[in-house]
């Protein structure tokens, strides 16, 4: 018999829920967060949204196991009627937004309601995994990120490089290269 997401016992992160209580700070989509925070990476340069970020933006969402939407996203919101892709190609030109969404902007947006989430983000280029890791905790750590979620965890002074970093909370962003 199957459980439908979301009812007690219906997966790994009822622990994380039961324990933490339902969120309370602003929730907002991955896409919102694309909109309003590329000023923090890229303040000189305008933004021309096209419908391929969306696209990106709600593909990746759909890779939040429906446990976590459930409880982190209030009802009625539209997160909860995308199916649940465990696996994602992009196949999209250059300069797209890929590595700004899927690298940058997503590990900071999940552990906005989701602060244990442990990440590897590969790349064949070592520099370009510690770009993108580095982009992902300057806007961490960005004035406007702080104000606009209130976390209530930080990211840990011992744990805190270009390759990997934690939150108070357990969560962890790691890079690794399969190049050489």
């Amino acid at each position: 018999m199957r459980r439908k997401f979301g009812t007690k016992g219906s997966g790994p992160f009822d622990a994380f829920f039961e324990k933490e209580g339902p969120r309370s700070r602003r929730v907002m989509r991955l896409a919102e967060v694309v909109r309003e925070a590329r000023h923090v990476l890229e303040p000189d340069t305008a933004l021309i949204w096209g419908w391929h970020i969306d696209a990106i933006c709600e593909h990746t969402e759909s890779q939040i196991p429906p446990d976590v939407r459930v409880r982190a996203f209030p009802a009625g919101d539209s997160i909860h009627e995308l199916a649940w892709l465990q696996n994602l190609i992009l196949n999209i030109p250059p300069g797209s937004m890929k590595s700004l969404i899927r690298c940058v902007f997503f590990p900071a947006w999940v552990w906005t309601f989701w602060p244990e989430w442990r990440s590897l983000f590969t790349s064949y280029s070592l520099d370009l995994a510690r770009r993108d890791s580095g982009r992902t905790r300057d806007v961490i750590v960005s004035d406007w990120y702080q104000q606009t979620f209130a976390p209530t965890w930080q990211l840990k002074g011992d744990r805190n490089t270009m390759t990997e970093f934690q939150t108070t909370r357990g969560g962890v962003r790691r890079v690794a290269s399969t190049g050489s």
